[in-house]
């Protein structure tokens, strides 16, 4: 029996023979509350020896559980699990971790670009939130051309219909790299993070200063390619409602306070900080 068909309780009686797929699907279990009462901490626990056995998922899992936490050091723990879960061949680490340095607080442009291009990458028929997000980072001239990686980008833009990268590209205005600050590079740049297993706590509370809100409320669903209207009284009512569920729900979790109506199925929001 697969380890996501067993009983809690089976579970229980299993994780002693260091079985990944066990132990990460008893993390899971304490981070959902299913079966038991939910434990971050034990959660954690579970999933950093399934990690360090080598799972790839509970690599990712693991870092899933800093992205909102608060602490000190989550930034550390999520930058080192998500690199760990990249290396392991994850396909939706690298957006989750581009993500992290773009829209949370990471704050590297440069990173983010190197990551949403290995996520269009492992992606390609699935790619639109990447393109939309390098499109947007080529028009503010976020990205630089020394860049070892910027010719990559430019052509992945032109496959995808980018008139100025074709432009570019076709005017070999492309100057040769001084940056070799790579993909590589960025995954051997682990973080230090502490061995002692954390204590639970509380999640401190998110401010505007250190979540999405950094930019513009606007910008952050232009990136995401949610598309949405502005009231003059700066209430923003997306076009769409429960099929981007999903999106909306990492907006809430970053403090933002999106509310669903049913009978229009559309997410609204006022755009102000809190």
């Amino acid at each position: 029996m697969s380890a996501d068909g067993m009983s809690f309780e089976e579970l229980k009686q299993q994780a002693g023979g260091e079985d990944p797929e066990v132990l990460r699907e008893l993390g899971i279990r304490y981070l959902n509350g299913d079966g038991t009462d939910r434990s971050v901490a034990k959660a954690r626990k579970y999933l950093t020896k399934a990690a360090e056995a080598g799972d790839a998922k509970a690599m990712e899992t693991l870092a899933d559980t800093y992205k909102d936490d608060g602490k000190e050091d989550s930034g550390k723990y999520l930058g080192y699990w998500y690199r760990k879960a990249i290396s392991e061949g994850s396909a939706s680490a690298p957006e989750k971790l581009a993500d992290y340095y773009y829209l949370g607080d990471g704050n590297s442009n440069k990173d983010a670009a190197i990551l949403y291009l290995e996520s269009a990458k492992r992606n390609p028929d699935d790619c639109e939130r990447e393109v939309s997000i390098l499109t947007r980072m080529l028009e503010s001239n976020w990205l630089e051309a020394e860049w070892c990686f910027y010719g990559e980008i430019l052509e992945l833009l032109a496959e995808n219909g980018n008139r100025d990268a074709k432009h570019m590209l076709r005017r070999d205005e492309v100057p040769e790299p001084t940056d070799d600050y790579d993909l590589e590079a960025l995954l051997s740049n682990l973080p230090d993070i502490p061995e002692t297993e954390e204590e639970e706590a509380k999640p401190a509370r998110r401010t505007w200063g250190r979540t999405m809100g950094k930019r513009a409320l606007t910008s952050v669903l232009y990136d995401m390619g949610i598309e949405f209207t502005k009231s003059s009284n700066g209430i923003i009512k997306t076009k769409k409602g429960k099929e981007i569920e999903e999106d909306i729900k990492k907006l809430i979790a970053r403090g933002y306070k999106f509310k669903y109506s049913y009978k229009s199925d559309k997410w609204t929001c006022v755009d102000k900080r809190e």
